[in-house]
């Protein structure tokens, strides 16, 4: 009668776990791990024993006692369960079963002994778990190294990449490193719009689309066909069959900013980097898109450039040098993009043409030496006419005098002047170089006619003053003559004038008269 009810029960049992898709297992002690001992102590508790694989009947996957106090029966019918473990004991014993023994290299019978013992040692953190050198030997210290090797495994099954990158610049490769140190273990599940891979612990990534990318990566725990399974029965140890791990996720969100471009302006012949130049750039239509002036170090940045064909024009020059009028092309496809240009100096040729007047006829005057100064007085350089009275020089942007150093003997020498270079345009001065006697006489003539000018304009200033006294005069009815009585002061002038007339008429006579009798 017990025998029929106990199959009755094996039938319910199997019945009822194949209702819920789940099959009923058998676990069987298998062989011993030669030379591996352990002892399991808690108080008066001890269990000395030669560490033994468990094995499930239905596939000899090897499995793990998670009861080490209590024996394990070969002929229970052991069903699926959830057992009485904290959250941490649970996820730390399917981490232990899946990187132990069977995982990578470790595939050695000592391996399943370590991961046994590390699993006991989990759900019995109270008991005292030791190896042994001997069954019911003493306590060693044994696979150190091992179990350190499996508890960083089980520890970095938690730790995800940590990749410090959120900003990405179009179409430029960027190498990132994991400081975790993990990504080597993870494959690039999915991409949005973004270039990556992965090579030990560093990411490439590139984009050549502007905006929002996510990455996302994967690592998988998939050594096993099942998850981990717990086993129980109504006697007899708990099982653990060891099963995949969930997987890790990692997700990468980076933002693919659009291009820039540097533009970099120099001078032509010293390549020194210049300050104010204003460009303009325009589309591949010729639009206007932005407008910047460069800045100390030369540069102007243009930011936010969808990738296409763009040009450069030169708006305005820095101060001393020439517009560029050409339009230059460049195509944006990458995250920065780097124009140099070049401005030529506003340059112009200054001829001198030197002559001198020797009776009236101009001619060259050859061997004269000139000195050129900037406007701190200091002398740049010499230059002398040749046999045609010529010297020329090229003078870049600037105001510069010019001296005149000697000339032909007994000529004057033409005075300082100024030549303002402001535009590429040639000057050209005609200078003459004077006799001195001439000279001296133009200067007399000129003193001559200022003084003439002057005292001509002092006789008029004195006419003026005369005018202006008859005037007051006139206005005060004052007259101007010191005698009371015009009348007969001109009668007596008349009379006098008569016989003044007479005497002299007489007088001619006499002396007529005396020259004939001396005859």
């Amino acid at each position: 009668m017990k025998r029929f009810l106990k199959i009755v029960v094996l039938i319910l049992i199997i019945g009822t776990s194949r209702i819920k898709g789940v099959k009923a297992e058998s676990f069987y002690e298998d062989n011993w791990i030669t030379g591996v001992y352990a002892n399991l102590v808690d108080g008066n508790f001890s269990k000395p024993q030669l560490m033994r694989f468990i094995r499930r009947k239905s596939d000899n996957q090897a499995s793990y006692c998670l009861t080490p106090r209590v024996l394990l029966y070969e002929d229970e019918i052991y069903d699926v369960t959830d057992l009485n473990l904290t959250e941490e004991q649970d996820k730390r014993i399917k981490k232990l079963a899946y990187f132990g023994y069977g995982y990578s290299n470790h595939t050695s019978n000592e391996w399943y002994a370590i991961t046994q013992f590390m699993i006991w040692k989990t759900v019995e953190p109270n008991m005292d778990i030791f190896f042994t050198d001997k069954f019911k030997g003493n306590r060693i210290t044994r696979f150190i190294d091992e179990i350190n090797e499996l508890e960083n495994l089980i520890n970095q099954y938690d730790i995800k990449p940590n990749v410090s990158i959120t900003d990405l610049k179009l179409n430029y490769l960027e190498q990132v490193e994991d400081s975790n140190n993990v990504i080597k273990d993870y494959k690039i599940n999915k991409t949005d719009g973004i270039d990556a891979s992965i090579d030990n612990n560093i990411i490439y990534i590139k984009s050549t689309i502007p905006g929002n990318h996510t990455i996302e990566f994967n690592k998988e725990y998939n050594l096993y066909n099942n998850d981990p399974i717990y086993y129980k029965a109504s006697r007899g140890q708990n099982i653990l069959v060891p099963g995949n791990l969930k997987a890790n996720n990692y997700k990468l969100n980076i933002n693919v900013s659009k291009a820039n471009v540097v533009l970099t302006k120099s001078d032509t012949n010293t390549e020194e980097v210049l300050e104010g130049a204003e460009y303009g750039l325009y589309d591949s239509n010729y639009n206007l898109v932005n407008k910047l002036v460069t800045d100390e170090q030369g540069k102007a940045v243009f930011t936010d450039l969808m990738p296409g064909v763009y040009n450069f024009l030169e708006i305005k020059a820095p101060i001393g040098y020439q517009v560029d009028n050409t339009y230059h092309d460049f195509i944006v496809d990458d995250a920065y993009e780097y124009i140099f240009l070049n401005d030529d100096r506003i340059k112009a040729d200054v001829y001198l043409n030197k002559f001198i007047s020797m009776d009236g006829i101009i001619q060259p005057e050859k061997n004269i030496e000139f000195e050129i100064y900037d406007l701190d007085d200091n002398l740049i350089t010499n230059l002398t006419t040749n046999n045609k009275g010529v010297a020329s020089i090229n003078l870049e942007y600037g105001k510069y005098k010019i001296h005149q150093v000697n000339t032909t003997d007994g000529f004057s020498k033409v005075n300082d002047f100024y030549v303002d270079i402001n535009n590429n345009e040639d000057k050209i001065y005609y200078l003459n170089d004077i006799k001195i006697e001439e000279k001296f006489k133009k200067e007399l003539k000129n003193k001559k006619e200022e003084k003439k000018e002057q005292l001509s304009d002092n006789n008029l200033e004195e006419k003026n003053n005369n005018l202006d006294i008859k005037e007051e005069l006139k206005e005060n009815k004052v007259d101007n003559n010191p005698i009371n009585n015009p009348k007969t002061l001109d009668s007596s002038i008349y009379i006098y004038i008569i016989v003044g007339y007479i005497s002299f008429i007489v007088l001619l006579y006499l002396i007529a008269c005396i020259k004939d009798h001396k005859e």
